[in-house]
């Protein structure tokens, strides 16, 4: 059943894109985690009635159940109804295909509730991907039902679906190719009907994609990546229950066991989940004032080490909270949800969290080395010796000087650093004897525009923690102070390694145009010989300015057709042989052809 509605959805998506075309999108358009419209609806108590109108969104996962738990565990006890057309649009239930009796049964059975009932809320929901393939169906579809809904005494509510996962099938007949770019159509669209018809708006979709970010290891798709699971389910009928009742769903005694999940797990999952719906709900909006403030701007750790981001909200709205921490350089430090900061690579990097009010704060991480290896004599700079001050363990071995570390013997010494809020950090330095020689790669073959590393190593027992680098020919070979090679054009350039103490090496860089394609001239991918015959193959290089033009042969049976150095074949027997072609330039690319000696 579940692959025949999955079937019967996709053709339906597939026949909208043919009807209306592919369209641009604003990609990345939309700040998934900024304030949001506040649309909620007016609360009504006690025994609300509810009429849910969509398809297996709205049917699958044990979402309506779910709302009415949570409204139980609150004190508010609904009447639920449904009409449900599995893998339609809105718009094929207000518009049925009359050709379609499962369409035109589910339009008269909404019509039936509308013109028959009272309601206190209608809540329609649309395709997931309905406000990119067919938003002005959507639209007219929205405009048709109202007064009619508004007839009944209820208040409409737009439930807002989700993107399917990244990598969906679907993605590959949208014209957009992320959930990003869905999720931005999506919210712009139902906000805006929300802000001409006065209606309410349940922001699931944008509560999903928060929790991709936010949760990574809560899972609320099923497995076809399109459905909620029983935790999605849950999600979205907390971001219901918060919209049509004006409340934080957070708190509420209903904790339900996921599959695969014990108790305790569990009810972890939801009050996330709780605090989630709540922030794109009835808080997080332009009124919320809170700011956040972090206890410094300014922060010194040491690679290898963690340390958690203290901070303070002010000015607090209830319910004010971070939803989004990031780091503009992992390489330098991370950051998990609970504001740990984490020192991986020399350097810095700002971190900045975020409210859900959209309100953020930043502050800046110095990561410093944890050790050093320097010989005698030796002065390197101090990491961030200009926010960072740095004392010496230990002066008879090393000492500090204008920003810069001074190896004075051998021994091991720490310095410790402080910033200027405080904040401790420690680097050891090693002293040994000063280099006698510098060793590097003797020679090395690069390409124009190729950017390769030159490293260099003391001998064994000695140390100097930098080099310096310069070049023969900088317009055929550029090196920087951190010795990366940059070729830029073809030639011959000496590289010069030198310690801090004067011994020094060289390494001998050829640059080349490299081979992207060899080819045999006027040669298919099979050639006919005759027995004893005699005959040269001609490679033809791609770039015709290639500068190695030199192959190396192969015959994989030299008794039937052997070739020489020079491409020459000699046919030696009847059979079939495969002739190859390989450049000796470093790209090792290839040229063959299978040859047939009569």
């Amino acid at each position: 059943m579940a692959r025949k509605i999955k079937k019967i959805w996709f053709c339906v998506v597939c026949m909208v894109m043919l009807a209306v075309g592919a369209g641009s999108v604003r990609a990345g358009a939309f700040d998934l985690f900024g304030t949001l419209p506040k649309t909620p609806a007016k609360a009504v108590s006690a025994h609300p009635r509810i009429l849910f109108v969509g398809n297996s969104f709205t049917a699958y996962s044990n979402f309506m159940p779910a709302v009415q738990k949570l409204a139980n565990a609150n004190r508010i006890y609904p009447q639920i109804s449904s009409v449900t057309c599995l893998g339609r649009e809105l718009n094929h239930i207000v518009y049925p295909n009359k050709a379609d009796q499962y369409e035109v049964l589910m339009h008269n059975r909404l019509m039936a509730y509308l013109k028959n009932e009272k309601w206190d809320y209608v809540v329609l929901q649309a395709l997931s991907v309905e406000s990119v393939t067919n938003p002005s169906l959507l639209k007219k579809s929205v405009r048709a039902l109202l007064p009619i809904i508004e007839n009944t005494g209820a208040q409409t509510v737009l439930y807002m679906p989700w993107p399917m996962r990244s990598g969906h099938e679907v993605y590959d007949t949208l014209a957009v190719s992320t959930p990003e770019e869905v999720i931005d159509r999506t919210q712009s669209l139902f906000y805006d009907l929300a802000r001409v018809y006065h209606v309410a708006v349940a922001p699931t979709g944008i509560a999903f994609m928060r929790n991709l970010y936010l949760h990574p290891n809560i899972n609320v798709y099923a497995d076809d990546n399109h459905h909620a699971s029983q935790v999605g389910a849950y999600l979205s009928a907390c971001v219901m229950y918060a919209t049509l009742f004006n409340r934080t769903p957070v708190g509420t005694n209903y904790y339900p066991v996921f599959p695969g999940m014990t108790a305790s797990t569990s009810k972890l999952v939801c009050t996330s989940l709780q605090e989630l719906a709540a922030d794109v709900t009835v808080r997080g909006d332009v009124s919320n004032t809170a700011r956040l403030k972090f206890s410094c701007d300014e922060m010194a750790l040491q690679k290898g080490t963690s340390k958690v981001l203290k901070y303070q909200i002010t000015s607090k709205v209830n319910g004010s909270r971070i939803v989004r921490w990031a780091s503009s350089n992992a390489k330098v430090a991370t950051v998990n949800s609970a504001g740990l900061v984490t020192a991986c690579g020399v350097g810095s990097t700002v971190i900045t969290a975020k409210l859900n009010n959209n309100t953020t704060a930043v502050c800046t991480v110095l990561v410093t080395p944890g050790g050093v290896k320097m010989g005698v004599g030796e002065k390197a700079a101090l990491a961030f010796a200009d926010k960072i001050k740095w004392n010496s363990g230990d002066k008879t071995v090393s000492s500090i000087e204008d920003g810069q570390v001074r190896a004075v013997k051998a021994g091991t010494a720490t310095l410790t650093g402080k910033d200027r809020y405080g904040n401790q950090v420690r680097m050891t330095v090693k002293v040994v004897s000063p280099p006698k020689a510098v060793q590097v790669e003797r020679y090395k073959r690069i390409s124009v525009g190729d950017k390769v590393k030159l490293y260099a190593q003391t001998d064994l027992g000695t140390a100097a923690s930098g080099y310096t680098y310069s070049s023969s020919n900088t317009s055929v070979v550029e090196v920087s102070q951190n010795g990366i090679l940059y070729g830029r054009s073809v030639g011959k350039a000496r590289i010069y390694v030198k310690a801090y103490n004067g011994v020094m090496s060289y390494c001998d860089v050829t640059v080349l145009v490299p081979a992207a394609k060899i080819q045999f001239y006027g040669v298919g991918s099979s050639m006919i010989m005759q027995w004893r015959a005699v005959q040269k193959l001609q490679v033809v290089y791609t770039p015709s300015n290639t500068t190695i033009k030199k192959v190396k042969w192969t015959s994989s049976d030299p008794k039937i057709v052997s070739v020489d150095a020079d491409g020459v074949l000699r046919a030696f027997g009847k059979g079939n042989v495969r002739i190859t072609a390989q450049t000796v330039d470093g790209t090792d690319r290839k040229a063959s052809v299978t040859i047939k000696v009569q």
